[in-house]
């Protein structure tokens, strides 16, 4: 599965987007739509809450899930991010 970004509808082609709207589409699927200039494949994209402490400094040091964080003990280890943000980032994900 690929994640795209609907720039046409895609009701001509069975998908119930609008355009501008995001989804997953089978990755044949998603090129065939995108040789039909229908979608653009989207490479950088998180799925990071948007209330998650350091959201920024973590996509900037490549976490792009949640699952991505569970396995870190320390993320004082990563640049830009210090105590206290690591302290609301555990939290965050501990809740």
């Amino acid at each position: 599965m690929l994640r795209v970004r609907f720039i046409k509808s895609g009701l001509r082609f069975n998908f119930a987007y609008r355009v501008g709207e995001v989804g997953f589409v089978p990755e044949s699927q998603a090129k065939e739509l995108e040789a039909a200039k229908v979608v653009e494949i989207l490479t950088d994209y998180n799925d990071l809450p948007d209330d998650l402490p350091g959201k920024k400094q973590l996509i900037e040091n490549g976490f792009k899930t949640l699952e991505d964080l569970k396995g870190i003990n320390d993320f004082t280890e990563f640049p830009g991010i210090g105590k206290t943000l690591d302290k609301r980032i555990k939290s965050y994900i501990n809740k």
